[in-house]
């Protein structure tokens, strides 16, 4: 709200200035009209219903605070349980990014690994005549495949650590 009160809040607020007023219009009638030989004790224990009154209406209010407050307490519980489950979720979705990631990247060095060991192959059926120099450096060219691929072999591995430590910390 723009700081108006609303109607029901407004009207019980009248209810109680008036309720108060008629009170402390009663209280001064009676004490114009109070016997002389009335002591002030006798006089006083007269209004022993209204403090009842007010003694149950206090009662009342302590009750309805109560309430309020266990209505509140529950959508809390609510609410949190909400974010809790929220944020488990968004923690499935990070795993499951990390392994599309971390499998992009097997299969570009996968990719790169195969190009060059076909770029080899090409180079050696592109040969007619290989001489004993020639076949030595694809040898060595094959020599760098192999170890390219060896690479990724320990990509593969540590990628598959990876993945398995992110799903143990996302169960």
């Amino acid at each position: 709200m723009s700081g108006k009160r609303s109607s029901p809040t407004v009207l019980w607020l009248v209810i109680g200035v008036l309720l108060l007023a008629g009170l402390l219009g009663l209280w001064l009638w009676l004490g114009w009209h109070v016997p002389k030989d009335m002591g002030g004790g006798a006089w006083g224990d007269q209004f022993g219903a209204v403090n009842a009154l007010f003694s149950g209406l206090a009662l009342g209010g302590v009750v309805v605070a109560i309430l309020l407050q266990s209505r509140e307490l529950s959508l809390q519980r609510r609410e949190i349980t909400l974010a809790r489950e929220e944020q488990e979720q968004q923690s499935r979705i990070q795993g499951l990014a990390a392994e599309a990631t971390a499998r992009t990247a097997l299969l570009e060095g996968a990719m790169r690994a195969m190009e060059a060991a076909q770029n080899v192959r090409d180079e050696i059926l592109a040969e007619e005549h290989s001489s004993e120099e020639d076949l030595r450096k694809l040898g060595n060219k094959l020599d760098v495949v192999l170890e390219l691929i060896a690479t990724h072999e320990g990509e593969l591995e540590e990628i598959t650590r990876l993945l398995a430590v992110e799903r143990s910390n996302s169960s």
